[in-house]
């Protein structure tokens, strides 16, 4: 038997300097294995969540974007999958041949003896938050259609459109279809998608100004393409619960409270550096310029309607907050006008009166609120026209709005085809202010 002493020559051998490099190789290699294992391991793991989350949770499936050099981003054509958002939406969409959220391709040739509605807007029109056929578009084409007289509605949406855009929409695409009727359905959110003197447009969205004779002059979007690795993360049904669905990685603090606060103001607060000259005259006069640049964008959006033989018609959402104080049996309480007298802030929610009905007045456009008319359904319901969590038309909004559209289209041809109509001006009928 050999017994090693502290400085036996033997032991001092075998950590000799020509085995040195050999024995940190191994240690070398044994880190690397462990962490390739390591690596191999989580990846297990995250294979496990990813096909869990697929296979008994509902995600959302994210609607993917394509640059259209008319307007900007909008969906891409021929794809389909789930909706699903906070606790109360789990929706299917399919999106057609031509980029509409809708169960059957758009025909620019209509059948004979058949008439055409086309519905331009924006999330509200694109109706994500619903069954295609619990959609207002839907609802309304049901109600109109009879056997000696087909009606077709087609509804032109995409999240985050203005009048901006819906007038380029509309110049491109809307009047293809030979509509017998346009409908333009304004959003109180619309005049910040639509006015660069409210916050900055991104510039890949086509947008207006005005010129020095205060003529629109067009901003043409610039070509833009998601991030590619964002692309590749959506893919995972798991970023898409946790990012898209849960809001994680996303500051809630930083998100302002738009009911508490003017969202002109709220927009500098999540983008306080301000470049855009415009955002720099004094804000009064900004909000004038806006209702000026939306009033000129309908008028010229009236206008194209005119020369391609048909009509623009615009309804107005219903004030939100009216009509759930209905349900409640409460009283609508209004800020003084001198809060807001441009409607742009905390009384949003007057915008339709008080700003969007005497554009139509003054340009001669048939102006409808669904205000009333789903101010009645919830108070005989008893039940919300929107979300808990979303404040965008529930099944039951989506309902009262297609069912009151119905009703005034048809008032509206019926005017029409009335003698009285054929001895006026195309434009000159005084437009309905309330539901029928």
């Amino acid at each position: 038997m050999t017994i090693l002493l502290e400085n036996d020559p033997q032991e001092t051998a075998t950590h000799s300097p020509r085995r040195q490099p050999r024995l940190e190789r191994r240690r070398a290699n044994r880190f690397v294995m462990g962490n390739i294992a390591l690596a191999l391991a989580l990846a297990a793991a995250a294979l496990i969540v990813e096909l869990a989350f697929r296979l008994f949770v509902p995600v959302i499936s994210t609607p993917e974007y394509f640059w259209d050099p008319v307007v900007g981003p909008r969906r891409v054509p021929n794809t389909a999958g789930r909706f699903v958002s906070g606790n109360n939406i789990d929706a299917h969409y399919h999106f057609n041949a031509q980029g509409w959220n809708a169960s059957r391709d758009y025909s620019t040739t209509k059948a004979p003896g058949t008439r055409r509605v086309v519905l331009v807007g924006d999330s509200f029109v694109e109706a994500l938050q619903v069954n295609q056929d619990e959609s207002m578009f839907h609802v309304a084409e049901q109600a109109m259609t009879t056997p000696e007289r087909p009606v077709e509605w087609y509804a032109l949406g995409n999240s985050g459109w203005g009048s901006a855009q819906q007038y380029q929409v509309i110049r491109h695409y809307a009047l293809d279809y030979e509509p017998d009727l346009v409908v333009l359905l304004f959003v109180e959110n619309d005049p910040y998608d639509t006015s660069p003197y409210l916050v900055s447009i991104e510039p890949q969205i086509a947008s207006y100004v005005l010129g020095p004779q205060d003529e629109l002059v067009y901003r043409q979007p610039q070509f833009w393409e998601r991030d590619f690795w964002k692309r590749l993360a959506m893919h995972s049904d798991v970023i898409r619960w946790f990012v898209l669905q849960r809001g994680f990685l996303i500051n809630r603090n930083n998100i302002p409270d738009h009911l508490n606060m003017p969202l002109r103001e709220a927009a500098l607060i999540e983008h306080p550096e301000v470049t855009d000259p415009l955002l720099k005259l004094p804000l009064e006069e900004r909000e004038q310029l806006t209702w000026k640049l939306i009033e000129k964008t309908i008028a010229a959006t009236a206008a194209l309607c005119e020369q391609n033989g048909t009509r623009l018609a615009i309804a107005y959402r219903g004030s939100m907050l009216e009509i759930e104080a209905a349900r409640e049996g409460a009283i609508h309480w209004k800020p003084p006008v001198d809060d807001d007298p441009y409607c742009l802030g905390p009384r949003r929610f007057e915008m339709g009166r008080e700003m969007v009905a005497p554009i139509c007045e003054r340009l001669g456009i048939p102006y409808l609120d669904l205000t009333d008319a789903l101010k009645e359904a919830v108070t005989r319901e008893q039940a919300s026209h929107v979300f808990p969590d979303d404040p965008h038309y529930n099944v039951l909004g989506q309902r009262v709005a297609g069912e009151t559209l119905a009703r005034w289209v048809e008032a509206l041809w019926t005017s029409d085809t009335s003698p009285e109509s054929h001895a006026a001006t195309p434009n000159s009928q005084k437009p309905a202010t309330s539901s029928p």
